[in-house]
């Protein structure tokens, strides 16, 4: 039976997600293994057993920025479809994972959208997974007839070299563990409204 009812979706969580083409991911994946050669404890963030760079703050390795700067237009489309208004990259490090490690549930406070790339990685390696935080868990019946938008509680998508992926920075999300014998290798990154620099920049006038 058709529904006659008018429907609002409020709230949404939006998750973008596009295959890049024209990087050099081979460079890339070379330039995070760069990270861990000179320090190879890093950072202990969500990561478990994997390795987390320190956050890159400039760069004169051209294919780092130009995926930099290919990440910037996707977001900064991101934010002007969902009237966000300006951003800016707050900041952005890597993400190796080996066998058995992983990245357990967070978001990321403080920022707007976030997102993460990947210079090479597989299905098989583990994918990147969303979970909703409104409790709906406690309410919604057995699926009998599969998810959908409305009544999944997680969702997964898998890696793959080349995607990424953008959402909104208080969408609580993890990373499932790498089962393989090879390293899945990804570039995570935030970026900032610019809505109160701007207000600032306007009282200093």
């Amino acid at each position: 039976m058709e529904n006659k009812m008018h429907m609002d979706m409020w709230f949404p969580s939006i998750i973008w997600n596009v295959t890049l083409e024209g990087i050099d991911n081979e460079e890339l994946v070379k330039y995070g293994n760069s990270f861990r050669e000179q320090d190879e404890d890093g950072l202990f963030r969500s990561n478990r057993n994997g390795y987390h760079s320190q956050e890159i703050a400039g760069s004169d390795n051209q294919a780092f920025i130009h995926l930099v700067n290919t990440i910037t237009e996707h977001v900064d489309d991101c934010a002007k479809n969902t009237q966000l208004g300006g951003v800016e990259l707050g900041n952005i490090w890597y993400i190796i994972n080996g066998k058995g490690a992983y990245n357990y549930p967070h978001c990321h406070p403080g920022s707007l959208l976030s997102g993460v790339y990947y210079p090479y990685c597989s299905p098989e390696m583990g994918g990147f997974s969303i979970e909703r935080t409104d409790g709906a868990e406690h309410y919604l019946p057995p699926q009998r007839n599969g998810y959908n938008h409305f009544n999944a509680v997680t969702w997964h998508y898998p890696s793959e070299t080349g995607k990424l992926i953008v959402f909104p920075s208080w969408v609580r999300h993890s990373v499932e563990a790498n089962n393989t014998d090879e390293e899945r290798v990804s570039i995570s990154f935030n970026f900032h409204s610019t809505y109160y620099k701007e207000q600032q920049g306007t009282e200093d006038v």
